[in-house]
């Protein structure tokens, strides 16, 4: 995919190394700001179940989100992995869509280890057994 050179803001790698290392938050949102770059927006709080936090997705603007997901696999074991989730709705305007996806590269290789990329063009592709579905079984 080509890339469409938009910068990614340094904290948004400080606050990614915090969410990893000392499990700070439960997710992080980074939106492209004006074509210029692409900032953290929001953080979100431990605690956040899955659910509660899918529905706080707008459902007509592009995000990356990082989500630090416990679950329990098949066998009901604990697990937990990030997530990196490519939000680009379809109800998003052509150029926006085109400049989100473009960027997404820039800024998973500026954070580094993201965990399992999920893309997500409407909420049904962010359904638990379905996102479950996508981690390793192990």
């Amino acid at each position: 995919m080509a890339t469409t050179g938009i910068k990614v803001d340094d904290d948004c790698v400080e606050f990614f190394e915090n969410l990893r290392t000392t499990k700070a938050f439960q997710f992080l949102e980074f939106t492209v700001i004006g074509d210029e770059h692409i900032s953290l927006t929001n953080k979100g709080e431990r605690g956040v179940k899955f659910a509660d936090f899918v529905k706080t997705i707008p459902e007509d603007t592009p995000h990356y989100y990082v989500f630090d997901y416990d679950y329990k696999n098949e066998e009901g074991d604990d697990r937990n992995n990030l997530l990196f989730i490519n939000w680009c709705p379809d109800k998003a305007k052509p150029r926006v869509r085109m400049v989100h996806s473009g960027s997404k590269d820039s800024l998973k290789k500026k954070l580094q280890r993201t965990g399992r990329e999920i893309q997500a063009n409407d909420k049904g592709d962010l359904d638990e057994a379905t996102v479950i579905g996508k981690l390793p079984k192990a």
